[in-house]
């Protein structure tokens, strides 16, 4: 089973962390040297361009069946079984999609289609797009290209825009479907970002116009809404109760979750935050939050919550050592600090849903960060903040993106309905229903009978 990343991005990704772990310049260089070339001649002599841990668990048997017949060393194996192991982690946890590793890097023959993804990319950071937004579009139209010439349809030197059509599109979102298993609402997203780079084409070149109605032929798949996910009062309480705020890890991991139900932030928007994002010494604490598009908001924080960061600071970040520059949350990986990273999160966040199941039924049976966004919507709505107050909140841009928790408040049409019936409500008892009892002629008539 083949990743959306090529072997290169992989390997990329994980001499990036080499390198921040602080190793020696031997040991780096024979990770390099000796063990990233290994997989590359053995990708290479398969024809694969993207990575495969079946292929690679492959190359590594063989390599220990060398070792075992005396052609390799036991030292040379220890290598290449724990680049191995970190390009696997690495896939696994998602950490891929952050390195930054650009097409034009990539040693592939120079075509028309590269250039001008070189030029697209340049222009969408010009216009100020968050650099994840340029990594995906980045990733799916490179991962385009690279199925077209994994299919044996065309060789990366020979593509060009007229290979940018209908037929190829679908053929592409098709085999993303079947064989990587993409949902229809990450199909639609590769087709947007196909799009997108279509249009650059043609607005660049008028002789390129012809891109956008072809890509425009490819339809949009049709995706079920999906239902909201929030916590119940009972499960959110049971949720923070689980972190030991006596130990450090617990401390972190409770401020957390607080901060991010509390803001309704995204979870990469609170990893994302600096100490110089909080204001906790005013009359009314409040926190900046830097969301999509890089746009900036501020969101009010409750007394209890810049009590907890207090406590926080004062134990993670000392006064006499505090750097306003410092990111808020962290780990430490080699006695140095580093960017939590998402896996993080979902790690406390599963191993807290666990223990919380134990008391509480209502724990959902998956919890992602998201929830607590979606929880603090519904709260705020529900206590009578207008939609659009919520949705800036929020950092929406459409206010039609926040419409879902109208939507998804189940008690509040609950009570809305009991409020409107109010005195009504006995029109609906079951002795006033079930008049046709016993009466015949009624019973006729209802039946067309009579």
């Amino acid at each position: 089973m083949y990743t959306n990343f090529s072997l290169e991005e992989v390997i990329a990704a994980v001499d990036d962390f080499l390198v921040k772990s602080g190793l020696s310049d031997n040991t780096l260089s024979r990770y390099r040297r000796f063990g990233f070339n290994y997989f590359r001649d053995g990708f290479s002599a398969e024809g694969c361009y993207f990575y495969s841990e079946e292929l690679a668990e492959s190359l590594v048997a063989k390599f220990h069946q060398q070792v075992l017949n005396g052609q390799r060393s036991e030292r040379d194996f220890r290598t290449i079984r724990k680049v191995h192991e970190l390009m696997k982690e690495h896939v696994k946890n998602g950490k891929i999609l952050y390195h930054d590793l650009p097409f034009w890097n990539i040693q592939y023959p120079c075509n028309e289609l590269k250039e001008a993804l070189v030029r697209y990319l340049a222009s969408m950071e010009q216009s100020g797009y968050p650099e994840l937004t340029i990594r995906e579009a980045n990733s799916i139209i490179r991962l385009f290209l690279l199925h077209m010439e994994s299919k044996g349809k065309h060789t990366l030197q020979k593509l060009s825009f007229n290979h940018l059509n209908s037929e190829n599109v679908s053929g592409f979102l098709a085999w993303l479907q079947s064989e990587r298993g993409n949902s229809d609402t990450s199909c639609n997203q590769r087709l947007m970002a196909i799009r997108s780079f279509a249009k650059y084409a043609a607005i660049s070149d008028p002789a390129n116009i012809y891109l956008q109605a072809e890509i425009a032929k490819v339809p949009v798949r049709k995706c079920q809404s999906k239902v909201v996910e929030f916590f119940s009062d009972n499960a959110l309480k049971a949720l923070l109760e689980q972190p030991d705020r006596s130990k450090k890890t617990g401390l972190r991991n409770s401020c957390f979750m607080i901060l991010m139900y509390d803001t309704g932030a995204r979870c990469q928007e609170i990893l994302d935050l600096r100490i110089k994002d909080l204001v906790l010494n005013e009359k009314s604490p409040y926190v900046y939050l830097t969301g999509k598009g890089n746009k900036t908001r501020t969101v009010p924080l409750m007394e209890k919550t810049a009590h907890h960061l207090n406590l926080y600071l004062n134990r993670f970040h000392p006064e006499g050592q505090r750097n306003r520059e410092d990111y808020l949350f962290f780990t430490i990986i080699h006695q140095q600090r580093c960017t939590m990273s998402p896996d993080t999160v979902a790690a406390f966040l599963k191993k807290y849903a666990d223990q919380a199941r134990h008391s509480c039924a209502d724990i959902p049976e998956s919890v992602h960060p998201h929830q607590f966004r979606h929880t603090r919507a519904i709260s705020w709505y529900r206590n009578g903040v207008p939609l659009i107050l919520v949705s800036e909140l929020l950092g929406h841009a459409d206010i039609n993106t926040s419409q879902i928790y109208a939507y998804a408040d189940t008690e509040m049409k609950r009570k809305a309905i009991s409020k409107a019936l109010g005195d009504n409500s006995s029109n609906f008892q079951k002795d006033d229903v079930s008049r046709w009892k016993g009466d015949d002629e009624l019973i006729k008539k209802l039946f067309a009978l009579s």
